[in-house]
């Protein structure tokens, strides 16, 4: 099917690569992007990108982030979720809160996809996509 949009393996190996360069502004970029793409492709396309699994990027809160991306518009558009999704490497403990910022986790918190809130990745649903 033709597709515009990359893999969620391929953005896995960004994301790895970008980390591994120290560049986690690049990595956030590319995890939004996915959001990006999962949300705007047709739900045909939108399994196929998700059927490959991502391997590790090396951090467990962007591994964390990709399954719950996965999850969170493969349900949305009712499409089965990859059981790779569920591998208990998709989870972060502690729960990351993705801005950082002192006073804005309760928002978070409370604002996450169920998804997100699942794999322990604390982000507002406002924040799922680039501006």
């Amino acid at each position: 099917m033709p597709t515009q949009g990359r893999t969620v393996a391929e953005t896995a190996r960004r994301v790895a690569a970008s980390a591994a360069s120290g560049s986690g502004a690049e990595a956030f970029r590319l995890l939004i992007q996915l959001c990006d793409t999962l949300d705007a492709e047709p739900l045909a396309t939108r399994g196929a990108l998700c059927a490959t699994p991502a391997q590790p990027t090396g951090d467990s809160r962007y591994d964390a982030f990709i399954a719950a991306a996965v999850e969170h518009f493969l349900a949305a558009a009712r499409l089965p979720v990859p059981a790779w999704t569920d591998q208990p490497s998709r989870f972060v403990t502690p729960l990351w809160f993705v801005a950082g910022i002192p006073g804005y986790e309760a928002d978070a918190y409370l604002s996450a996809p169920a998804s997100f809130f699942r794999h322990g990745v604390m982000i507002n649903s406002s924040e799922l996509a680039s501006a």
